[in-house]
């Protein structure tokens, strides 16, 4: 029994050593954080074994301080480009026309119009320009206009409007006398509207040979209108030049004079050549056309009828125009 008692009494004394060893040694280390795991684990999860990490130490004197070591994602964000309004699209520009040669084209031709041909005598003794057509040489041939071009229905017969003319020239001068059969003379306007009234017309083409062909006007072309006036103070005989555009207007160095007579008038005029910018020759040939217009209306401003010595007479086409001579 008492052998007994010391084993017990041995034992004792032993659990009593390692016990209060234990004790110490527990009291030495460092206690180990708790952690409790989060309820959204997993049962697995929940017996893994915790790792924590102790939060670093500041040094002495400084400011407490939390590092955190966040983990960040980066998050790729693709931009999308500002919208823009959609431009429309814009007028293409006007490219400017560039100056391509034309080709030449040539309307040269014969020297002379085909058809009625005037031949103008060549004065040694220049007219008086007095209306008064006696002292005309007795060579100078008489030329009859026939054919009525213009308002065919107001003309009635040879002595409502009917004429013949006469052509001469020297080294200054076209000339011209004319004998015109009337029974009413009318004539109220100047200047561009004296066609309005009893009037005569010259149409000149002077350069034949090169625009024959040519059946439009051009700068070689004229058409001189010579109003015998009135007999009054304030409408006095007068020319004016239609065309060329660019020379247009009224030509006082033209000289005119007119005779009443018991069936019309006479009517004389001398042209300049320099109003046709012609140096004149004999055997030159130009294009040409006389005629006379007709007004039986006092109290009105109307060309109501024309007589010329070319029968297709057009105006602002000079190849149906007919051919005046120089002569010799």
């Amino acid at each position: 029994m008492g052998k007994y008692l010391k084993y017990i009494e041995f034992f004792v004394l032993c659990f009593i050593f390692l016990w209060t060893s234990a004790c110490n040694y527990q009291k030495n280390a460092e206690p180990t954080d708790l952690v409790l795991p989060t309820p959204n684990l997993t049962m697995t999860a929940l017996f893994e074994p915790l790792l924590t990490q102790h939060a670093s130490q500041t040094p002495v004197g400084g400011t407490p301080e939390v590092t955190l070591n966040v983990e960040t994602t980066e998050i790729q964000i693709t931009s999308t480009r500002e919208a823009t309004p959609t431009e429309y699209p814009t007028e293409p520009p006007t490219e400017q026309p560039t100056d391509t040669p034309l080709p030449t084209i040539s309307y040269a031709g014969p020297g002379m119009r085909s058809g009625e041909s005037l031949l103008a005598l060549h004065i040694k003794n220049a007219p008086n320009i007095d209306g008064y057509l006696g002292d005309w040489n007795n060579e100078a041939s008489k030329y009859s206009l026939s054919y009525v071009v213009y308002g065919k229905s107001n003309w009635k017969n040879d002595n409502d409007l009917s004429a013949t003319v006469m052509v001469g020239w020297d080294r200054q001068y076209l000339y011209i006398g004319a004998r015109v059969k009337d029974d009413v003379f009318a004539q109220n306007q100047m200047k561009g509207k004296l066609y309005l009234g009893d009037s005569i017309e010259i149409l000149m083409d002077t350069d034949v040979p090169d625009d024959f062909y040519l059946p439009s006007l051009n700068w070689d072309d004229f058409q001189l209108g010579i109003s015998p006036g009135n007999n009054s103070i304030s409408l006095k005989p007068e020319a004016y030049l239609w065309y060329p555009v660019g020379i247009r207007g009224q030509k006082a160095n033209v000289q005119i004079a007119q005779v009443r007579t018991n069936n019309g008038y006479h009517i004389e005029a001398a042209i300049p050549w320099v109003v046709f910018n012609i140096t004149p020759y004999a055997g030159q040939h130009f294009g040409f056309a006389f005629s006379v217009s007709d007004n039986d209306s006092l109290g009105d401003a109307v060309q109501e009828s024309m007589i010329s010595n070319i029968k297709n007479r057009s105006l602002l086409d000079p190849t149906t125009w007919g051919d005046l001579t120089l002569g010799n």
